[in-house]
């Protein structure tokens, strides 16, 4: 998840194949903007995911259909003001449909410097009071887990959890791997005693874990860390992982609950 608080909001993602300006860096560097440049690589929505920033810069995609399609993956990464860049952006028709699939604002390259800093203070003071509103979204490797939309999915197939278990993969995805205090989960995600006492932290985890191993064929492994509490793992490296679909999983679950009654 991406939040927009004081220290990140005036970090500027610059996504292109070419680095800006070094004017245009030095005028956004006056405005106290920091600009970080980011090439449109394999590894670019995860880097989005991971950096923190106030907004983005979408600069020379060279087609309508290309720049569609970087706006919806850079939505699944981050809920951060996008403002598109281009000398040609189409006719009426083609610009709002870049605006309805995510982009926040539309500019031309050759607009000065300060009309560009104006328009990116207005989109991040807009963006920080819609923040609670927008998708609050984790990606772990190929993970992504929009706790909001209540969805989640690895390498575009979709899995299937019920909104608490969802909470709880997206707490841990936002750890990157790391550990997890169960103490800590316990705080974030029951809300009141009668969680505390139906529904424990490891009682979750159980059932996540069954259901991620089944849903992701071992990719994203949910074990726990002895003394602290749990970590999530992944196991997928370089290599797109083969997801059982959900309707054989929810066939296998059925088969097996038929064999235990």
């Amino acid at each position: 998840m991406i939040s927009i608080g004081l220290s990140t909001s005036r970090r500027l993602l610059w996504i292109s194949d070419q680095s800006p300006e070094e004017r245009r860096i030095s005028e956004l560097a006056d405005a106290d903007f920091d600009v970080v440049s980011l090439s449109r690589d394999a590894n670019l929505i995860e880097k989005v995911a991971r950096i923190q920033h106030g907004a983005a810069i979408i600069d020379g995609a060279s087609t309508l259909s290309a720049r569609i399609e970087l706006i919806r993956k850079l939505r699944d990464a981050t809920s951060a003001p996008l403002l598109v860049m281009g000398s040609s952006l189409g006719d009426e028709r083609d610009q709002a449909m870049l605006l309805d699939v995510g982009a926040d604002d539309l500019v031309d390259p050759r607009v000065g410097t300060r009309l560009l800093i104006s328009r990116l203070r207005g989109l991040i003071r807009r963006g920080s009071i819609e923040a609670p509103k927008r998708r609050q979204v984790a990606i772990f490797g190929g993970l992504i887990v929009d706790v909001v939309g209540g969805r989640a999915k690895i390498n575009a197939f979709a899995l299937s959890f019920p909104q608490a278990e969802l909470e709880l993969l997206h707490e841990l995805a936002l750890h990157q791997g790391r550990p997890v205090a169960r103490e800590d989960l316990r705080a974030r995600l029951l809300r009141n005693a009668e969680d505390q006492n139906k529904r424990t932290i490891d009682q979750m985890v159980h059932r996540l874990r069954h259901k991620l191993r089944l849903q992701t064929a071992g990719a994203i492994v949910l074990n726990p860390v002895r003394g602290v509490g749990y970590r999530l793992e992944c196991r997928q490296g370089d290599e797109t992982v083969e997801v059982i679909d959900i309707q054989r999983v929810r066939m296998i679950e059925e088969r097996v609950a038929a064999v235990s009654s």
